[in-house]
């Protein structure tokens, strides 16, 4: 019987970016996963000469990284973020312009799954800082999907196909929406002003909410309303009553475009006092009034 060779996981390319990956706003230009054995020489040779560094020097990219720590570990150094110690289950992120450096401990070696993405996409998330140099780094729960993401991505890398690949550049973007849901969730059960805002959130998307106000809301819920409305903002950008606005005007939005009820059908269906309200409301947010909105977009 033939003997079946099993080909090594152990891989790196790096792409020039496709024309098309400018109208999607993501491009990823490399990739690569890498076992470094005990005592084994950091980085491995063959990588382009603009990505290569030394542990001494260090380096600074042009493009934004994503590495990946399965096992073993490490040592990750930045300008912004000084020293800090890698272990399995942690990513950190490389920024464009950010002198780095890493290395795996001689001891213990360690696995690396990496990818380089680039595109309007990525620049947006890191010009609003959603991702920071000041906190590069990641400590990764079992149950979040990035493991599985990341075996995606080099599915489809190690051996690509001519042309572009749309599903690429949505996993690298599902890859940061997980990393950006890492930062945003703390392990554990939820606290009381955590369960307070998840419970405020399904309050607004029941049919015709209409809430008194947002500190009777609070007392229902048995919070402070000054923490409830802190907390709610810092995890949706948006006051609770500017949240409950804005969802009422963009189902308003949405019964225009789908059915020919009036205004005021309208109004009565979102909480307003009237269609005239509900007018206001709309123009207020989208700068025009909702029946040109409606003419317009079903002409």
């Amino acid at each position: 019987m033939q003997k079946v060779t099993r080909r090594s996981p152990d891989y790196f390319r790096y792409f020039a970016p496709h024309p098309d990956a400018a109208l999607w706003g993501v491009a990823v230009t490399a990739a690569g996963f890498t076992r470094i054995g005990r005592g084994q020489a950091y980085p491995p040779r063959g990588h382009p000469s603009d990505h290569h560094f030394s542990w001494e020097n260090g380096r600074a990219l042009g493009t934004f990284q994503v590495v990946y720590i399965l096992r073993g570990g490490g040592v990750f150094e930045s300008r912004s973020a000084g020293r800090k110690e890698i272990s399995a289950g942690t990513v950190f992120l490389l920024f464009p312009g950010e002198w780095h450096r890493y290395a795996p401990h001689p001891a213990s070696g360690w696995v690396e799954s990496w990818l380089e993405l680039e595109g309007e996409c990525v620049r947006r998330l890191l010009r609003t800082g959603v991702f920071s140099p000041a906190q590069p780094v990641y400590r990764v729960r079992p149950e979040v999907r990035l493991r599985a993401l990341f075996r995606q991505l080099h599915a489809h890398l190690r051996e690509p196909s001519p042309g572009f690949n749309a599903e690429v550049g949505a996993t690298a973007l599902g890859i940061l929406a997980q990393l950006h849901t890492i930062e945003q969730v703390q392990p554990g059960p939820p606290s009381a002003i955590e369960q307070a805002v998840a419970r405020a959130q399904t309050l607004f998307t029941e049919p015709g909410a209409q809430l008194a106000g947002m500190p009777q809301l609070a007392r229902q819920l048995g919070v402070g309303y000054s923490h409830f409305r802190r907390e709610f903002k810092a995890c949706t950008g948006l006051s609770p009553k500017k949240y409950l606005d804005r969802m009422r005007i963009e189902k308003g939005r949405r019964l225009l475009g789908a059915t020919t009820l009036t205004l005021d059908a309208i109004a009565a269906e979102l909480g307003y006092l009237s269609g005239f309200h509900f007018s206001s409301a709309f123009k207020r947010e989208f700068g025009i009034a909702p029946a040109n909105w409606r003419r317009q977009h079903l002409r």
